[in-house]
C-alpha cells in the first residue's frame, strides 16, 4: 500500500469516523424523539380499538336490556313458548344484532333457551359443551343483586373473546320479581376484527390470550416495538368481567415521522460527505506536491535495484531532511548488502544439496514404515479372523460329528444286547437303518470337509458332461422333499420354456441345489419354499432362484454367509446346527464352472438365493 493511499485512507477513515459520530448524536436525540411520537400515536390507535370494542358492548347492552325487560321475555321463561321464539329469535335477529349466541336461564341457571348463530352461513348452530358449561358456572353473569344490575364485557372461550351481556329478566314495570337472566354474545373472531379495522382505517390483528400467551416487558396493559424502520407494532390487553386478561388486539401503524427523519438525515449525511471528500481531494494534493512526489522517486529506484540485483545502483541524495538522510543509509547498506549476498549463495548452495538429501531419506523411511505397519495390521485382522473361524468351526464340528457317531454307538449297543433275544429279525431293521442314516450323515460332513479342502489347494476336478436338466432338478426336489415336510413347509418348482439339456458337472450342481434348498427348508418353519428356473438367451445362461419365508438375514450376517466355517452368528449355529461350509463349498462350485451367485434377504422377511450357469461350462482351472 503506498503512502499516498495510506494518507487518503487516514482521511476516509477520519471522515468516517466524523460521520459516525453525527449519525449516533442525531439518532440519540432527534431519532429517539420521533420513535417516541410513533409510539404515541400507536398507543392512541389503540385506545381508538378498545374505545370502539367497548362501544359495541354498551349496544349490545343496551339491546339486552331491552328485551330483559319485556313482558314476552318474561313470560317465555314461565312457559317456554315456542311462538316467542319463532316470533323473536329467527336467524334475521340473530344476523341484524350481529349475535353468535343467546341464551335465557332461570333462578337455578338451568338453559330454558340456548342457542347459537353462524353469522357467515347464516343458520343456527348449537352452542359447545365448553361454552355451555363456562355460561353455567360464571357467576357473575347470573349474580344480579337489584333490578338495575347488569353485566357487560368481554368473556374469554377457547373459541375466542365472546362480548357478552347478561341482564336480569323482568317484567316491564320492573316490579315483579325477577325470573332468570337474559345473555346476549357476539364473538370477537376474524370477520368481527376486519370489520372493526374497516370502520377504523388501522390493521388490526386478535390474539386469544386463553391459547396464546404475549409476555409484556413491563406491567401496562398497552406496550409497543418496532417491527422495522417503516412499521411499528402495538398490542392492548383488554380484561374480561372477571378482570383477567382475554384478548389482546395488536395494530400496525406506519412510522411516518420517524421515516422523514430518517430521509432528512440522509440528505444532510451527503451534503456533509461531499464537503469532507472535497477537503479531502486538496489536502492530498498538497501533501503530494511537497512529500510524496520524492518518497515515490526513491521507490522506483529501489524497485530499479530489486529489478537487476546483479548491478549497483545508488539512490538520489537530493535536499538536506529526513528523506536525505533515509537515502545515505539505503546506499551504504546496498554496499554491505551486496557483499553479504554473494557469501550467502555460496552457503545457500550447500545447504540445499544437504536438505534434499535428508528430504529423500525422510520420505524413503515413511514410506517403508507406512506400508510395514499396513501389512502387519493386515497380517494381524486376517489371523484373528482365521482363529475366531477355525474356533467356532472346530466347536460346530465336533458337535456335528459327535451326533451321528453318538447315534452310531448307541443303536449299535442296542442290536449288541437285543440280538441273542430277537427272534424276529425285521425288528432290527429300523435300528439298522437309524444307524445308516446317522453314517450317512458323518459321510456327508466327512465330504464336506475334504471338498473344502480340495477347494482350498485347488485339486477339484470336474466332470462335464451333457444332462437332462429338469430331471436333475426334480432328484434334488426329491432329496430335499422329507426336510421340508419335517419343517412342515410347502416346497414347490417351476420353470419357463427352457432348453432341455445342460453341459456341466451334475454332480455339483446337484450339491449345490441340494445345499440351497436344504438351508431354505432349515431355517423356515410353517412357510413356503420354491424353485424357479429361467433360460436368458442372450447370455446362454440356466438362473435358478431359492426363494424362502424364513428368518432372513441381517446384512452384517450376509457379509460373511460365503466364507468358510461362518454362519450367521453363534446362535445360529446352537439352534439350527450345520458347519458353515455348505454355502462356502456351493459358491465355489459355482466358480468352478464359470457362474455365479447372489442373495437378497432382509431380517423375518425370508431370502432369496439366484445361481446362474452357462448352458455349456468351459473347463477352468480354480
Amino acid at each position: 500500500m503506498t503512502l499516498q493511499v495510506k494518507a487518503l485512507l487516514i482521511f476516509i477513515l477520519t471522515l468516517s469516523g466524523a460521520l459516525i459520530l453525527f449519525n449516533h448524536i442525531f439518532q440519540s436525540i432527534l431519532l429517539e424523539s420521533y420513535e417516541q411520537l410513533d409510539q404515541k400515536n400507536v398507543k392512541h390507535s389503540l385506545e381508538i380499538v378498545r374505545k370502539a370494542i367497548q362501544k359495541e358492548i354498551d349496544i349490545i347492552a343496551k339491546v339486552n336490556s331491552d328485551w330483559a325487560y319485556w313482558d314476552d321475555a318474561y313470560e317465555f321463561v314461565q312457559n317456554s313458548s315456542p311462538e316467542f321464539v319463532q316470533s323473536n329469535l329467527s336467524e334475521v335477529t340473530y344476523a341484524n344484532l350481529r349475535l353468535t349466541v343467546v341464551g335465557v336461564f332461570d333462578l337455578e341457571r338451568n338453559p330454558i333457551y340456548l342457542q347459537g348463530y353462524d353469522i357467515y352461513l347464516d343458520k343456527k348452530i348449537p352452542v359447545s359443551d365448553t361454552l355451555r358449561r363456562l355460561l353455567i358456572e360464571t357467576d357473575k353473569l347470573h349474580s344480579h343483586p337489584h333490578i338495575d344490575s347488569y353485566t357487560a364485557g368481554l368473556l374469554g372461550t377457547s373459541e375466542g373473546a365472546l362480548i357478552i351481556t347478561s341482564y336480569p329478566i323482568l317484567d316491564s314495570e320492573q316490579e315483579k320479581p325477577k325470573r332468570g337472566s337474559l345473555f346476549f354474545g357476539r364473538l370477537i373472531d376474524k370477520g368481527e376484527i376486519k370489520l372493526l379495522q374497516e370502520s377504523l382505517n388501522i390493521p388490526l390483528y386478535g390474539h386469544n390470550l386463553l391459547k396464546t400467551k404475549i409476555p409484556f416487558a413491563s406491567k401496562e396493559k398497552i406496550e409497543t416495538r418496532s417491527i422495522d424502520k417503516s412499521t411499528m407494532s402495538g398490542i392492548i390487553k383488554i380484561p374480561d368481567i372477571e378482570g383477567k386478561d382475554c384478548l389482546a388486539m395488536e395494530a400496525k401503524v406506519d412510522r411516518q415521522v420517524y421515516i422523514q427523519g430518517l430521509s432528512t438525515m440522509k440528505y444532510l449525511e451527503l451534503w456533509i460527505s461531499g464537503i469532507s471528500i472535497l477537503f479531502a481531494v486538496v489536502a492530498l494534493l498538497i501533501l503530494r506536491l511537497f512529500i510524496l512526489n520524492r518518497i515515490d522517486k526513491l521507490v522506483k529506484t529501489a524497485q530499479i535495484i530489486q529489478a537487476d540485483s546483479d548491478s549497483y545502483f545508488s539512490v538520489s541524495e537530493e535536499g538536506n531532511d529526513e528523506i536525505t538522510t533515509l537515502a545515505k543509509s539505503i546506499n551504504d547498506m546496498l554496499v554491505r548488502l551486496k557483499d553479504s549476498r554473494q557469501e550467502l549463495e555460496r552457503s545457500h548452495f550447500k545447504e540445499k544439496k544437504v536438505a534434499q538429501q535428508i528430504f529423500q531419506m525422510n520420505a524413503n523411511l515413511e514410506k517403508c514404515v507406512t506400508e510395514r505397519t499396513k501389512q502387519l495390521l493386515e497380517a494381524k485382522t486376517a489371523a484373528e479372523e482365521a482363529t475366531r473361524s477355525k474356533s467356532q468351526f472346530l466347536a460346530n464340528m465336533s458337535h456335528e460329528l459327535r451326533t451321528p457317531l453318538n447315534a452310531i454307538i448307541g443303536y449299535s449297543e442296542i442290536l449288541i444286547e437285543e440280538a441273542p433275544d430277537i427272534t424276529d429279525t425285521k425288528k432290527i431293521i429300523p435300528d439298522a437303518q437309524k444307524i445308516c442314516e446317522a453314517g450317512q450323515h458323518l459321510l456327508a460332513l466327512i465330504n464336506d470337509i475334504l471338498d473344502i479342502s480340495k477347494i482350498e489347494a485347488g485339486k477339484m476336478d470336474l466332470y462335464i458332461e451333457k444332462f437332462p436338466i429338469k430331471e436333475l432338478v426334480q432328484e434334488a426336489i426329491d432329496l430335499v422333499r422329507p426336510l421340508a415336510s419335517k419343517n412342515k413347509n410347502t416346497l414347490e418348482w417351476k420353470s419357463q420354456e427352457i432348453p432341455d439339456t445342460m453341459s456341466s458337472d451334475q454332480t455339483k450342481l446337484r450339491q449345490i441345489l441340494f445345499n440351497l434348498l436344504s438351508n431354505a427348508c432349515k431355517f423356515t418353519e410353517k412357510g413356503q419354499i420354491s424353485l424357479s428356473i429361467t433360460f436368458c438367451e442372450s447370455e446362454k445362461k440356466f438362473c435358478f432362484q431359492v426363494s424362502d419365508t424364513g428368518i432372513g438375514m441381517s446384512l452384517e450376517q450376509r457379509k460373511n454367509l460365503f466364507k468358510s466355517f461362518h454362519q450367521g452368528d453363534p446362535s445360529t449355529s446352537r439352534r439350527y446346527g450345520g458347519t458353515g461350509l455348505g454355502l462356502a463349498i456351493s459358491k465355489s462350485f459355482c466358480q468352478i464352472l464359470g457362474g455365479e451367485i447372489v442373495v437378497r434377504s432382509s431380517l423375518g422377511k425370508g431370502s432369496t438365493f439366484t445361481l446362474r450357469l452357462p448352458q455349456e461350462t468351459i473347463v477352468s482351472p480354480l
